[in-house]
């Protein structure tokens, strides 16, 4: 069923971004993500994988050392698996990697709300498109500290100023309907540099124009009639929601906007506000900014199966030269799925399947070369010495 499953083809592609050398760790390394062991996706691991190891040093430098651009490589990756480049959403947002190691650099205290406290972490901004059943995650750049970034002798941007140039990269490549991003990037500067309808989820302590007085976003929600409010039923993440309405109002610093508020519950004072200057339905604008969540399943995906946080590296280029890898492989594995057949396509749905799946296929060739050996050693004690002597 699976016979024709390699992203070697692919790979292929990116072989001119590579010295000979280099090309060849860069493979390794990827196969590496995608089949190694979960939670044990560092350097020191992938390298161990391979019988024809050299020592994990030599893979490290690959990251670290090696002249190969890691800007570039993304690019051709985008030229490459980006099908769909009009329509669609282009969503902004940042993601915590928890480290341990205080040592590496760009690390910081950051409150992460899942946690509901700080944790040492990085703390990466990315940009992703969705398009129908198409997903491709487009640019990343770590966000780094005064401090961090003072002592590393750069510049110091914020998030917002990150999210602004990765949105322009973005947009080089597609032309998306709608930029979509949580309440967070809901600033003056990142929405006047947009030349694109957006929607965002609001902070209800944001401010808005209301009977010759600013007021919050909250206070607003209570002051609105019940009888404004009309019935839905709309899931959002993994809550429900049942009572929908909108206005037209001044949120400060944005100027005009259309609030759209949801409720589980018609007295309740706890509200879902989402912001826009698209004049869609309701029904319309909530069911666009639903897509932003796509990016939480990307995260998930790349944490849980393409060791997105498994680096051990010191240097924040090391660092970066190890995400965008995890950005190829899975470029490659959702391409790899679309060239399967519809009924092995069917049994491959997710991220962690295909993971599997290539992994036996790599078992099934090393049980391939071992009984190849076998055939020409003709003697099972003369194997195993040999495997045992690649493993050291």
């Amino acid at each position: 069923m699976f016979a024709n499953l390699s992203i070697i083809p692919s790979l292929a592609k990116f072989r001119s971004l590579f010295t000979k050398p280099s090309f060849k760790h860069a493979v390794k390394y990827i196969h590496g993500l995608i089949a190694g062991e979960r939670k044990r996706k560092n350097v020191k691991s992938i390298n161990d994988m391979f019988l024809d190891r050299k020592d994990q040093s030599s893979m490290n430098r690959f990251l670290t050392k090696y002249r190969w651009d890691e800007n570039e490589l993304n690019h051709r990756r985008l030229r490459t698996f980006l099908i769909r480049k009009n329509g669609g959403v282009l969503i902004v947002d940042d993601s915590l990697i928890e480290k341990s190691g205080k040592r590496m650099e760009g690390v910081g205290f950051l409150f992460d709300h899942s946690k509901h406290k700080n944790i040492l972490c990085h703390n990466i901004v990315f940009t992703h498109y969705v398009n129908g059943n198409e997903q491709m995650p487009m640019h990343l750049e770590p966000y780094l500290k005064k401090e961090v970034v003072k002592d590393l002798g750069k510049k110091f941007k914020t998030k917002i100023e990150i999210a602004i140039e990765l949105l322009k990269k973005g947009l080089n490549y597609i032309n998306p309907s709608v930029i979509l991003f949580d309440a967070w990037y809901l600033a003056k500067k990142l929405v006047k540099s947009l030349k694109k309808p957006w929607i965002s989820r609001v902070k209800t302590n944001r401010l808005v124009w209301q009977k010759d007085s600013w007021m919050p976003v909250k206070k607003l929600v209570r002051a609105i009639a019940i009888e404004k409010f009309r019935p839905v039923d709309i899931k959002i993440s993994d809550k429900k929601y049942r009572w929908i309405t909108s206005l037209t109002i001044k949120l400060k610093g944005i100027d005009k906007v259309k609030l759209v508020v949801l409720k589980k519950k018609i007295n309740s004072v706890k509200a879902i506000v989402l912001a826009t200057n698209l004049e869609w339905s309701v029904q319309s604008i909530v069911k666009t900014y639903k897509k932003r969540f796509c990016i939480d399943v990307f995260y998930r995906d790349c944490k849980q199966y393409l060791g997105l946080g498994e680096y051990q590296l010191r240097k924040i280029q090391g660092i970066v030269k190890h995400l965008f890898p995890v950005f190829l492989a899975y470029s490659l594995l959702k391409s790899l799925k679309q060239s399967l057949s519809g009924f092995v396509k069917s049994k491959l749905r997710t991220i962690g399947q295909l993971c599997r799946v290539l992994k036996q296929k790599i078992l099934s060739y090393f049980v391939g070369w071992t009984i190849g050996l076998f055939h020409k050693v003709g003697s099972v004690d003369k194997v195993i010495n040999i495997v045992i002597e690649c493993l050291n």
